[in-house]
């Protein structure tokens, strides 16, 4: 934004500041910092745990091969079920939190395996006696005449 159309909109919209200093200004943006509603990192830890649970039901339906929207349609919905059911209602909405989409799912399973793809690629350069060979097939060119 241009400095004079800035300053018109903050004299306009902001009357209430205008006649304060820029000191003052940072000194409420540095208050509101400071009074974050996530102090702890507590809402970061809950989410990273969202996030591993995620991971390994995706981990269950590629080993059990079922199709990516069981996670959303049934086990999502079941586990709620017996969470409601053995421990209490306020720990259902905790399994909000974890989500579970095909779309999700599908985007986890190709994080894994090009972890694993990345695993086996340090492992085969890392290797002391290189114990692996590339076969390659020559295609000629009367082949296709």
């Amino acid at each position: 934004m241009k400095p004079n159309k800035l300053k018109c909109h903050f004299d306009s919209k902001h009357l209430s500041f205008a006649g304060k200093g820029t000191n003052y200004l940072r000194s409420k943006a540095d208050g509101l910092k400071k009074a974050r509603l996530d102090t702890g990192g507590k809402y970061h830890k809950k989410n990273l745990a969202a996030v591993e649970a995620s991971y390994l039901v995706a981990l269950r339906i590629t080993r059990a091969m079922k199709p990516h929207t069981i996670a959303e349609d049934l086990l999502l919905s079941a586990a709620k079920d017996i969470v409601r059911v053995m421990i209490r209602d306020e720990f259902v909405m905790k399994l909000s939190a974890i989500s579970l989409s095909s779309n999700t799912v599908h985007r986890r399973i190709d994080d894994m395996s090009a972890d694993i793809l990345n695993q086996v690629i340090q492992e085969i350069k890392s290797a002391l006696l290189p114990i692996f060979s590339i076969q390659l097939q020559t295609v000629h060119s009367d082949w296709f005449t």
